[in-house]
């Protein structure tokens, strides 16, 4: 039984020695495959090829020497018209100053062409200052015109005017009932004195026994007439008379016969913010009609 154990063993160590061996071979033949690879596609040199392609080099130059002095023996005529094509020191000092005059000549003409960018880079700037000074001068007259035009808009458009004009508020009675009170008033206007007119009543805070009936913050929008009615556009806060019908009627007729005062008006429209209204309020007072001047029985 002993014996057989010590031959497994031996052979258990046998087969990976041979896998070693034979894993040996092959990297060494891959080696030499590598090797030969790069030799041949000039990858690296050895020194000692390079020395010899050196001294190959120098043999090659010393046979062409000697064959040159043979042939200049032999022919020296044709041999001396041949060595110009020879590098000499005399002639490597000519090239090396006909070189630098050529320099000197590029130098100078890139000076020349240097000072001509300047000097027309100079009249270039000279005259952009003189344009530009020809445009400011250009300038300050149209200013100079456009403010005399201004001037002269401002005493045409803006040139104001006052005239005696009847305004309409309300007053109490003895009975403490609201009428329509008249009242003359001298307004500024310029080219509209409709607008200015009502514009001056919405505004208008009048002392005792007058009270105004149109609501604080009304504005009025726009003013225009087509068949000889005037369309007033106020805003929002002209419906906000919450004193019942008789104030709600006072306060419209306070606008409708300050307007009738003017002889191409023949009635009076209005509009809330660009739009048509049927009624004031919930109370019922109808505004989508045309208003025309109302004569109330009492008054001053």
């Amino acid at each position: 039984m002993k014996k057989k154990r010590r031959k497994s063993k031996n052979k258990s160590f046998a087969f990976p020695l041979f896998l070693v061996f034979i894993l040996i071979i092959l990297m060494g033949y891959a080696s030499f495959l590598l090797y030969s690879f790069a030799k041949n596609n000039g990858i690296f040199q050895t020194n000692t090829e390079k020395v010899d392609e050196g001294s190959k080099f120098s043999k090659n130059s010393k046979e062409n020497k000697i064959k040159l002095d043979f042939l200049s023996k032999l022919f020296p005529k044709t041999i001396s018209n041949d060595t110009k094509l020879t590098e000499s020191p005399k002639d490597n000092n000519t090239t090396k100053d006909e070189s630098e005059k050529d320099k000197n000549i590029e130098n100078t003409n890139k000076n020349d062409s240097v000072n001509k960018t300047t000097i027309n880079n100079s009249e270039e700037n000279t005259s952009l200052k003189e344009n530009k000074n020809q445009k400011d001068d250009n300038n300050n007259d149209k200013k100079d015109n456009l403010n005399d035009t201004n001037v002269d808009k401002v005493n045409i458009t803006y040139k104001i005017n006052s005239k005696d004009f009847i305004i309409y508020l309300a007053a109490l009675d003895k009975e403490y009932e609201l009428y329509l009170a008249r009242k003359v008033e001298k307004i500024d206007y310029t080219d509209s004195p409709i607008f200015a007119v009502i514009s001056f009543l919405i505004n208008y805070k009048p002392k005792d026994p007058y009270l105004n009936l149109i609501p604080e913050g009304t504005r009025l929008l726009g003013a225009w007439i087509k068949n000889k009615v005037l369309y007033l556009d106020f805003n929002k806060a002209f419906l906000n008379n919450r004193n019942g019908l008789k104030s709600i009627e006072i306060q419209i007729y306070q606008i409708v016969n300050t307007a009738m005062q003017f002889k191409e008006i023949t009635g009076v429209r209005f509009l809330i913010e660009g739009n048509t209204r049927k009624y004031y309020s919930d109370e019922g007072f109808l505004l989508d009609i045309t208003f025309k001047q109302k004569s109330f029985d009492k008054s001053e």
